[in-house]
């Protein structure tokens, strides 16, 4: 059983450890259909996706103790992650946290600031940067233009009102 004992192959299924590591132990002459593969990996993974989008205040989970959640090698959670989501951790975890400081923004409920701080950076410059770099206009700028938009809108609508 691939350098995994009788007795420590019943141990885990009884304790109900993952079925990816009980699938990756499995002889390849088995030949387990990819989509249980997807799913025992998606069952390892999933847990480390929900802690890496539930609170961007703080400062990134790191690598080590994401693998910890998923019982597996740092290694091998980089691997399956970028495998299931199509991004390594990391940029999967920016991209996020962007696109959750871009809806703050166009709530217009919040300043580019308080914005900032809660989506975790301390200092604003890099916010400013990070943003531009995923959607190509500054956080002032979206704010900015969103309201002129929207400003236009309600005057072309109080116009034709009128008319």
């Amino acid at each position: 059983m691939n350098k995994l004992n009788r007795r420590q192959f019943i141990g885990q299924s009884v304790i109900g450890v993952s079925s990816a590591v009980i699938l990756s132990k499995l002889p390849a002459y088995l030949n387990v259909p990819p989509r249980f593969k997807e799913q025992a990996i998606g069952f390892q993974v999933y847990p480390v996706r929900d802690k890496l989008v539930k609170d961007f205040s703080g400062t990134p989970p790191t690598i080590t103790a994401l693998s910890k959640i998923a019982t597996m090698s740092p290694t091998k959670l980089k691997k399956d992650f970028k495998s299931m989501y199509g991004l390594p951790i990391y940029e999967y975890y920016q991209k996020n946290r962007m696109m959750r400081a871009k809806s703050l923004l166009l709530s217009g409920n919040f300043a580019v600031k308080e914005v900032g701080m809660m989506v975790g950076y301390s200092n604003l410059g890099h916010f400013a940067a990070s943003f531009k770099k995923e959607f190509g206009v500054l956080p002032s700028e979206m704010v900015t233009n969103d309201h002129a938009v929207g400003f236009k809108e309600k005057q072309k609508t109080k116009a034709s009102a009128i008319a």
